[in-house]
């Protein structure tokens, strides 16, 4: 009888050391750890941050595990608010053929089990490497259509956050394979939230796949047998969830290069299906030279999935903004660029942003369609009140594998993120995080306290 999926990416799992790793992937691995480090301490400074750290630390009574911001409660509660708070703002990482975040499930899941056994910078690494695979490849087997209908962040994301957890408790193969039969019993989530414009419960799908992940490798590690063909079998995943599975694309190329090096960073605190048009008007702006006063139109052509999760010509509050294509290049037509610092609530909505609004329209291109998940496509199209005509496309964004950013620009990213709290220790952050396999000893007050 042939091997599961889940067993066969577990054999994979447990067989990554540190040792085989390519410098590249370790060094990616510490770009995505910047990334997650500047997304959680943004993520502090949300409105509904405290609701989460309070739940945490009320749910989850005394402990040493570190929330960022400082305080700390056990590392299953701990992981929950820092998943949380390191998706509230909508910086972290993305990937685009699983359309998913994934440092927010894996990160928080390695600190939680470093809370409960010493782990090295270097077995860091290799859990960070393994939960990344592992998201990315379920979310990729779960199909092109998935994330559409659900948040593959709290679905695939499960899965990630089980297996970087059981490759930090020192798992098997057979270990492993049962957290992940364990995680897809639990994964689900919803994009109904945003109908009903409850958008501060989108942290909560990475904030559960996180504890569903350490329930899953904890109870793998207990000897708790996980169902082995949670994915493919008849009342698996596959079968259940609604879409279009694709298991074998699951294991593609497993083996040849690691998952992790195919992750994005964001260049801008909004939703990464609006970054390629904002990138494309960035780019028409500065060739054209011209300003909002100047703008009579602006059409963005782009696919499916950008449409269904960001046209919204009409935001409400700022968390509708981060999901409003119309909003967010309104915003770059008024300012002239979107920045981590600049996109405030103060500025999203005034007089002359409701009427910016107005010249932004979204239409679907069946080209761009066809080239998405493997790409971000758009084409964005400007016509002047003078009757002068513009366009730009773009096929990726900054921050995507085809366009990367360099260290530098990740340690930029971290210091405008960051609140001033964290000012005086922001060298020292960076610092460790560069440094992050050549540590004996792995402690997550070295980023998450002020």
């Amino acid at each position: 009888m042939p091997s599961s999926l889940t067993a066969r990416l577990a054999e994979y799992l447990d067989a990554v050391t540190f040792a085989a790793l390519p410098p590249a992937v370790v060094e990616k691995t510490a770009f995505c750890l910047m990334d997650y480090t500047a997304a959680a301490w943004n993520g502090t400074t949300h409105r509904a941050w405290p609701a989460y750290r309070d739940m945490a630390l009320k749910l989850g009574g005394g402990g040493s595990a570190a929330l960022f911001g400082g305080q700390s409660t056990s590392p299953y509660w701990a992981g929950f608010a820092n998943a949380a708070c390191g998706h509230l703002t909508e910086v972290d990482d993305t990937h685009k053929r699983s359309s998913m975040h994934v440092g927010v499930v894996v990160f928080p899941a390695i600190l939680a089990v470093s809370a409960l056994r010493p782990l090295s910078g270097r077995q860091f690494v290799e859990a960070a490497v393994c939960g990344y695979e592992a998201a990315i490849r379920t979310g990729i087997g779960l199909g092109a259509e998935h994330a559409s209908l659900y948040h593959s962040t709290g679905t695939a994301g499960t899965f990630g956050a089980a297996a970087a957890a059981a490759k930090a408790l020192g798992l098997d193969a057979a270990g492993i394979a049962s957290a992940l039969g364990h995680a897809g019993t639990q994964a689900f989530a919803l994009w109904q939230f945003l109908s009903d414009k409850a958008l501060d419960a989108k942290a909560f799908h990475p904030a559960r796949a996180l504890q569903n992940g350490l329930n899953a490798a904890f109870l793998a590690s207990a000897g708790i047998s996980g169902p082995a063909c949670v994915l493919e079998g008849e009342r698996g995943l596959f079968a259940r969830l609604r879409g279009t599975p694709a298991p074998e694309a699951m294991l593609e190329n497993l083996g040849a290069s690691s998952a992790i090096s195919e992750v994005c960073f964001k260049c801008y605190p909004v939703c990464g299906q609006i970054h390629s048009p904002l990138d494309a008007l960035r780019e028409a702006m500065h060739k054209a030279d011209f300003t909002a006063q100047d703008v009579a139109s602006v059409t963005v052509e782009t696919y499916g999935q950008a449409m269904r999760l960001a046209d919204n010509p009409a935001p409400e509050n700022m968390q509708a903004m981060r999901f409003s294509l119309q909003g967010c290049l309104a915003f770059m037509l008024l300012y002239g660029d979107v920045t981590f610092s600049n996109f405030t609530e103060e500025a999203c909505f005034t007089p002359a942003m409701q009427e910016m609004l107005s010249r932004v329209r979204v239409e679907h291109s069946d080209a761009m369609e066809a080239r998405f998940p493997a790409e971000r496509p758009c084409r964005v199209r400007v016509e002047l009140a003078d009757g002068r005509r513009f366009s730009a496309e773009r096929a990726f964004r900054r921050g995507d594998p085809e366009a990367p950013l360099s260290r530098a620009q990740m340690e930029a990213k971290l210091r405008q993120l960051a609140p001033a709290a964290l000012a005086p220790r922001l060298d020292a952050v960076c610092a460790w995080i560069w440094e992050l396999a050549d540590h004996r000893e792995i402690s997550a007050s070295a980023i998450a306290d002020a």
